[in-house]
């Protein structure tokens, strides 16, 4: 497939008028989204809620407007948003496990698909194991069933590669990834680039997210004043 074709097999399932709507799925790394913001905003001195955003204003962000920043809400529509992340065991870190559970909760009920592997304590402090290994194969599978006609990968983990370069040999759904832009202070870890496995491939376009974007992406409600979410039976304090 030529870069700017439409890919082979795709069609979209929504029209708008006489134009083709362009279904767009969207997932993000949410650690490395986190992770991200606090290091490229200059935020790892403040408290441990700031680096935090809204998946759906996230996705709804790079689902409708390019990877230049022109507004594309006629012709692309945000088909679902998809968050991946650890969460804390709740034998072991019942407060953070809760307070996880209710944010996961919240935004299901915005209408994002959360998808959570418990974190492994095997060496001694909780990090995430599988996470990566998941969203890699939900991105495949949802472009072999065409679930999409536009991908967005939210995340700078250069491990994404390999997924990004069996999608596209699929040709069936285009790729798009985003990372935050740091501001002067700030760090980045830089965008996942197809180049040293297909340097004579063009790169996938890259939207950078801004220190303003981020400021309306955040995610400010106070989750210990939110319900604890039905069904929990863990410790709640």
């Amino acid at each position: 497939m030529r870069p700017g074709l439409p890919p082979r097999g795709c069609r979209a399932n929504i029209l708008r008028g006489a134009l083709r709507v362009i279904r767009v799925g969207v997932y993000i790394d949410y650690s490395n989204v986190y992770s991200g913001a606090r290091d490229a905003f200059v935020l790892t001195g403040q408290p441990g809620h700031r680096g935090n955003v809204n998946p759906l204003y996230l996705a709804k962000c790079v689902a409708l407007n390019a990877p230049d920043g022109t507004k594309r809400s006629d012709t692309h529509s945000l088909e679902f948003t998809k968050v991946f992340r650890g969460a804390p065991d709740p034998r072991k870190e019942p407060k953070a496990a809760l307070m996880e559970a209710k944010r996961a909760a919240n935004w299901e009920r915005w209408g994002a698909q959360v998808y959570r592997q418990t974190l492994d304590y095997g060496q001694g402090r909780p990090v995430e194991k599988g996470v990566d290994v998941r969203l890699a194969t939900t991105l495949t599978m949802d472009a072999i069933k065409r679930a999409m006609d536009l991908a967005v990968l939210v995340s700078a983990d250069k491990d994404f590669r390999y997924a990004l370069i069996n999608v596209r040999d699929l040709q069936q759904v285009e790729l798009e990834v985003a990372i935050w832009q740091a501001v002067p202070g700030g760090s980045a870890i830089g965008r996942i680039e197809l180049r040293p496995e297909r340097p004579m491939e063009p790169e996938v376009p890259c939207h950078l997210l801004t220190r303003s974007d981020f400021s309306r992406l955040e995610d400010t409600v106070d989750y210990r004043r939110q319900p604890t979410p039905p069904g929990w039976n863990a410790p709640t304090s």
